[in-house]
């Protein structure tokens, strides 16, 4: 991944749309320290094998002109094209980001 790479942005706001734009900048960072405040003391042990490592925080510009639709904390998915947009995988993940859009109609079943 590196800054100017072309991305695709499903927001779960707004199903069936897709929102292009570019890689800015990335950062070696995540999100594990991060606690929303509650009545419960966290516990602290050894993350389950399966759970992804969260190395990386990417910020992604949108090309869209009102970013006043793009809330903070908005939950979605990206697929960032690191080899452009062509070729099968591209395919396949432009399809994959596509259905994703368009099956949170399907709200609230969680896929």
């Amino acid at each position: 991944m590196q800054p100017g790479q072309s991305v695709e942005v499903a927001l779960d706001l707004y199903p069936g749309q897709i929102f292009a734009g570019k890689v800015h900048s990335i950062w070696r960072a995540n999100g594990v320290g991060q606690y929303l405040p509650s009545d419960e003391i966290p516990k602290f042990g050894p993350s389950p094998a399966n759970a992804p490592q969260g190395q990386y925080a990417v910020k992604i510009l949108l090309d869209d002109s009102d970013q006043s639709k793009f809330p903070i904390g908005a939950q979605g998915s990206a697929a960032i094209y690191t080899s452009g947009e062509h070729g099968a995988w591209a395919a396949l993940r432009k399809i994959s980001i596509r259905a994703h859009s368009w099956f949170n109609w399907l709200y609230p079943i969680n896929f």
